[in-house]
């Protein structure tokens, strides 16, 4: 049996085919998702889990290049954001539109539908090459996560 990092076979399945700048999304609990997404949903209650402990799982198994937040969420979650842009030091970090947003959902390898139900908490990571200089630049110990 697996005994650390993303437990869900699922989600785990889906992380483990992410190449170089393939998007995996991550979702609040009311974000609508298209229906011909490669969804997984991970919610259990209110909360559990947090967009922050979902992120401490994806990236104990991706490397992340770059990443895309909610555009709404500047004015809605600026703590988030701010919170974000500490985590994604190294990283390149810019809005996308709603419309955006959503197209990207379509062809992302995975959408993780979270239970966070902080206002427009939604993100995309876009993960790096396996390279180990991009490896070494982009890398984020999971521990070091807030929340």
């Amino acid at each position: 049996m697996k005994k650390t990092g993303v437990l869900n076979a699922e989600l785990m399945a889906a992380l483990t085919k992410a190449r170089h700048k393939d998007a995996i999304v991550i979702v609040d609990a009311g974000m609508p998702v298209p229906a011909c997404a490669n969804l997984v949903d991970i919610s259990f209650i209110r909360g559990v889990p947090s967009l922050t402990d979902t992120l401490r799982g994806v990236l104990s198994e991706v490397v992340v290049e770059s990443v895309a937040y909610y555009e709404p969420m500047a004015r809605y979650n600026p703590a988030l954001l701010e919170c974000l842009q500490g985590i994604f030091r190294r990283q390149k970090v810019e809005p996308v539109s709603s419309a955006d947003f959503k197209k990207i959902c379509e062809n992302a390898i995975v959408v993780v539908r979270t239970a966070e139900y902080g206002a427009c908490s939604n993100l995309i990571l876009y993960s790096a090459s396996g390279l180990d200089e991009f490896y070494d630049k982009y890398n984020i110990d999971p521990t070091e996560i807030p929340g």
